[in-house]
């Protein structure tokens, strides 16, 4: 139940409702709660025991990494909340809990390091391994909250994992109840001139509503008629696409296939932009102000940034992570809030350290979805949009709903066959299967290092340099990789590695692969990094590619991604969002990765398998 009983789309009775609350404050402070009740079946935990060590999984879960801590896992779970409020504490009405295990021993945190080394742990703190308390003392916490499209959500921490160090028993959490506590004072996002109710997402996957949509305006009327600049004269439009006046004419093609469509396409260069938004503080900033009036009087859901960062430039976004460094982040583009430099320093996207140094008060959440072209002549952008429009209107037919997975063994780096196994890439492609043969018509195939474990799906075939590449060749609609990685690299364990030269070689031809990537600075955007080549491939490749610009942690489980993607149709589906890509219709599937110190873009992925694909 919300208690909240003033609806945010009746201002007339503003007034009113302000001398209520000063009149009755019992009543104000009743209608500033949330109630929730989230639950936690039985058949997403996994509980093993090695080495005298248990290791708790739940599909959809994150690892601890405060140090110190014990190594249990977390989920989130988002909630919508009043725009302007802001959810300052958490009060636990009632907790279920169920055996799960006896005498369990749980180790400390992991260290988050960068590099290919073994996982470290850090020392274990005594106040959290005290015998008589279970960990974590506080199993529900508030996590992230801000203003995506103009909704107010904020993340619910929840530990479904409680563990008495004493004793060793390991308890799930059925079903926890939770009340929110609002107060005023969250801000309001970026105002929008123009909503076209058409072009909202569904509900984001949050599980609260407690206020009407925006009405505004409706579709575009008959006959595209749009301004030069965004207005709320004319034409609302869907997708914009940024490039030089070079490459103008080629994504004039894309932009009027997708006009034609049905999906409402301009184009606009970086001369215009310069031009009519001469007070930027460079270039990148001038693009964002454009993209924000976009959003606001046009309505525009997608961006293309049709250029590589030579052409459209990016941001560097400052994280104190891994001893700190700026990273090229097309997030600045997407989360539209705010200007990412709240200090005005010469440093954008830094994170909040204390009530004093609050940072730059970056917003994370996505207003629009953004994907980027890597071009940088005519050509280029040609082969771009050639290899969108063969997919988009002439399909081969005989492969879309096919599935490549090759992965890796991740921790330790340099395992060979019969060694102990920290974290398996192939265990999280694993996960997927599920989710994938709830769709009597996909197929998939399977290239695993560790390809004879009993515990996967029998079926899986040794990831080899030969094999991924000759699967790659036969052509599969989504491509998964999981493993290690570098700007142009992709690891296939054993010491093997695909390169730009072998992303650049691939002769699918018409079989064009939807590339997702866990791991590592695949789609380092501002180097020529193997992303880029599986995209720019003349013969074949990747029409999408979703990847990350940096470090890709990985995840207790990647059942989050296939959560994103089970309710859209595997059929020639594409990604939304994406470092090395064109945004599309369909959901997004990249994850932004979000910390207190860190504005960069990473996303879990998928990548190819097998020519033999089976059910």
């Amino acid at each position: 139940m919300i208690h909240w009983n003033v609806a945010a789309s009746r201002p007339r009775l503003g007034v009113l409702v302000a001398l209520l609350l000063l009149i009755f404050p019992a009543a104000a402070r009743a209608a500033t709660t949330i109630d929730r009740e989230f639950t936690y079946p039985a058949g997403r935990f996994t509980v093993r025991d090695r080495d005298g060590v248990t290791d708790v999984d739940v599909e959809g879960a994150t690892r601890e990494f405060v140090a110190g801590r014990p190594d249990l896992p977390w989920v989130s779970e988002a909630v919508e909340v009043p725009t302007g409020m802001r959810v300052v504490r958490i009060q636990i009405e009632e907790i279920a809990t169920e055996p799960l295990a006896q005498a369990a021993r749980i180790a400390s945190s992991v260290r988050a390091v960068p590099g290919l080394g073994s996982i470290e742990r850090t020392p274990p703190d005594a106040e959290h391994f005290t015998a008589g308390r279970l960990e974590p003392a506080e199993p529900v916490q508030l996590g992230y909250q801000g203003y995506q499209r103009g909704r107010n959500l904020a993340w619910i921490r929840v530990s479904p994992v409680r563990w008495e160090p004493g004793s060793g028993r390991l308890e799930r959490v059925s079903r926890v109840r939770v009340r929110l506590v609002l107060e005023p004072g969250f801000g309001a996002p970026l105002l929008r001139e123009r909503v076209v109710p058409e072009w909202e997402e569904g509900n984001f996957g949050v599980v609260a509503k407690p206020e009407a949509r925006p009405a505004t305006s409706a579709a575009a009327p008959p006959g595209f008629e749009v301004s030069q600049l965004p207005s709320v004269l004319g034409s609302p439009v869907a997708y914009v696409i940024v490039t030089n006046d070079s490459m103008a004419p080629e994504f004039q093609r894309l932009a009027d296939w997708k006009t034609q469509t049905g999906v409402a396409a301009v184009v606009r260069t970086m001369a215009v932009i310069r031009e009519e938004y001469p007070y930027g503080a460079d270039d990148a900033d001038r693009v964002r102000q454009f993209l924000r009036d976009a959003y606001t009087r046009w309505g525009t859901k997608w961006v293309l940034l049709g250029g590589d960062v030579d052409v459209v430039p990016t941001r560097y976004a400052h994280t104190i992570f891994y001893g700190g460094e700026n990273i090229a982040c097309d997030m600045y583009f997407s989360c539209l809030d705010g200007n990412w430099n709240a200090d005005g320093d010469s440093i954008y996207g830094e994170g909040r350290v204390d009530s004093v140094d609050t940072g730059d008060q970056v917003d994370l959440l996505p207003d629009v979805w953004v994907g980027r072209a890597p071009c940088l002549t005519r050509d280029d952008a040609k082969l771009f949009v050639n290899k969108t429009l063969q997919y988009e209107k002439t399909p081969v037919g005989d492969y879309e709903n096919t599935i490549l997975y090759f992965a890796q063994v991740l921790f330790p780096e340099d395992w060979a066959p019969g060694q102990y196994v920290q974290t398996d890439g192939a265990a999280m492609a694993e996960e997927t299967l599920p989710y994938v043969k709830s769709k009597p018509g996909i197929h998939y195939a399977r290239l695993y290092q560790n390809y004879t474990y009993s515990g996967f799906e029998p079926g899986a075939l040794p990831e080899t340099r030969s094999a991924v590449l000759d699967s790659l060749d036969h052509g599969y609609n989504m491509s998964v990789h999981i493993g290690h990685g570098y700007r142009n690299v992709m690891s296939l364990g054993g010491g093997n590695n695909l390169v730009n030269t072998d992303a650049l070689a691939l002769s699918n031809g018409n079989r064009l692969t939807n590339l997702y990537s866990i791991n590592c600075t695949s789609n380092a955007i501002d180097f020529p990094c193997i992303g880029e080549a599986f995209i720019l491939a003349p013969a074949g490749g990747a029409v999408t590619n979703v990847g990350s610009t940096r470090a890709a942690p990985t995840r207790r489980s990647t059942s989050g991604w296939c959560s994103r993607t089970r309710s859209t149709p595997w059929a020639r589906r594409k990604p939304a969002r994406s470092c090395r890509s064109s945004p599309t219709r369909g959901r997004t599937t990249s994850i932004a990765g979000r910390s207190s110190r860190s504005c960069c873009s990473g996303t879990p992925s998928c990548a190819s398998g097998p020519r033999s694909p089976r059910r």
